[in-house]
């Protein structure tokens, strides 16, 4: 009988954890601490935590370059963010009117989108899919499997938030997996965090806005 774990199972293992603790923290707290408990404090310290542990003890690695953190080429990689990114936003207005221009707590959304991005793509894409890269050597299976489980990660905060209900969830559950595509092939492509970063970033003002 096998004993160990093979190192897929054991990044794996970090994501279930991580799902695990937030489903059981959305479905205790619901939304009842408000969306900067849960995006400002709550999801980094369950998401990031895990996989900060796993990699600067198991993997014994340095945690900003090993999910995608990189200097090289910054500024490039936030072009192309702020260029596709500028897609899903649009998508996502065609959903409701474009009053929410004018919002005075735009800002407030913006640092919250960006902080909620971060944490998101790090665990998804700079964590998940870059060992699923180098562990599987098959591009579309890795980018396929870290986009579901991403895709997961969503469901919990996506049916307790109240304004999301019919077919406006059912389009931003189908926009949200589009979207969970198109990073996970750009991250492969590109190897960086900053623009599928930038792009979801815009994405959830979007549906912060449209809430």
């Amino acid at each position: 009988m096998r004993s160990k774990l093979t190192y897929t199972e054991r990044v794996l293992n970090i994501w279930a954890i991580s799902m695990i603790l937030w489903s059981f923290y959305r479905a205790a707290f619901q939304a009842n601490l408000g969306m900067w408990v849960d995006e400002i404090v709550a999801k980094p310290v369950i998401f990031l935590i895990p996989m900060y542990v796993f990699i600067t003890r198991f993997e014994g690695k340095h945690f900003f370059r090993s999910v995608g953190l990189k200097v090289k080429s910054l500024w490039h990689e936030l072009a192309v963010g702020g260029l596709m990114g500028s897609i899903f936003f649009l998508a996502m207005l065609l959903l409701s009117d474009v009053h929410f221009f004018v919002d005075k707590k735009v800002i407030q959304w913006i640092i919250l989108a960006l902080a909620t991005a971060t944490t998101e793509v790090l665990l998804s894409q700079g964590f998940v899919l870059e060992r699923l890269l180098k562990d599987s050597k098959n591009v579309i299976r890795a980018c396929i499997y870290a986009s579901v489980l991403n895709f997961f990660l969503n469901v919990p905060l996506l049916f307790t938030t109240s304004g999301l209900t019919g077919d406006l969830l059912v389009r931003v559950l189908v926009i949200q997996l589009s979207l969970n595509m198109a990073l996970s092939f750009l991250y492969a492509y590109r190897r960086s965090v900053y623009a599928p970063i930038i792009i979801k970033t815009m994405y959830l003002l979007s549906v912060y806005l449209v809430m």
